[in-house]
């Protein structure tokens, strides 16, 4: 009789498969962190003028981007009065009216422009430098747990 063609260890494999998707985020989080802390230390120091605003900056995970694909960003925090005015400080506004009364308007101040020009080839570098540590060790994480038998 004619034995059937097959792949063993098919189960063992899926599995592994399935737990790197846990190995990617945290050290792609950390990464990411790591990269932007320059770019958020600048930019505190070019709105230094502005307390409340400077305060307010901070890394965060974009939440509209996936999970498994996230995308980290310097600005203010989302709760923070300094969200609504923090895009005014950094392109400037246009004379306008407001209740029957003409604001001036205000020249461009820019901060996280500056910032990003000023350190975006570091970021680049430092998450490279970083996410490859974070994965190496989570990978041998998940070999030495996949190495075990159940």
């Amino acid at each position: 009789m004619a034995k059937k063609a097959g792949v063993r260890g098919v189960r063992h494999v899926k599995s592994a498969f399935r737990d790197m998707m846990k190995l990617y985020g945290p050290p792609i989080n950390a990464a990411s962190r790591h990269a932007l802390r320059p770019i958020l230390v600048t930019a505190k120091k070019n709105i230094a003028a502005d307390p409340e605003l400077s305060k307010s900056l901070t890394i965060k995970r974009d939440a509209k981007s996936a999970k498994a694909r996230p995308r980290h960003v310097v600005g203010p925090a989302s709760d923070s009065d300094a969200v609504r005015r923090a895009h005014f400080k950094e392109f400037g506004t246009d004379p306008h009216e407001i209740n029957g009364w003409t604001h001036p308007g205000e020249p461009p101040r820019p901060f996280l422009g500056p910032a990003y020009a000023a350190h975006g080839q570091e970021a680049i570098n430092r998450f490279g430098e970083h996410l490859g540590k974070g994965l190496e060790k989570r990978a041998a994480k998940l070999g030495a747990k996949q190495g075990k038998p159940k």
